[in-house]
């Protein structure tokens, strides 16, 4: 299951952050243009898969 990206005032200061973590979308962006792959991404984060990398990667690109 792909957890959502999620919006809440209250947490890192309104920026969009990845349902269930501690993880803001614009860490995963950091480390993409950084050259890591989504594997790799997933491998830092362990509480994220594949999908959901890929998930903030869209949700960035849609928004940024």
């Amino acid at each position: 299951m792909v957890k959502q990206i999620l919006v809440d005032a209250d947490k890192f200061l309104g920026e969009p952050y990845i349902e269930g973590t501690e993880v803001p979308v614009s860490a995963v962006v950091q480390w993409a243009e950084a050259g890591l792959g989504a594997d790799d991404i997933a491998g830092v984060y362990p509480e994220l898969n594949v999908k959901d990398v890929k998930a903030a990667l869209d949700y960035h690109a849609q928004h940024a």
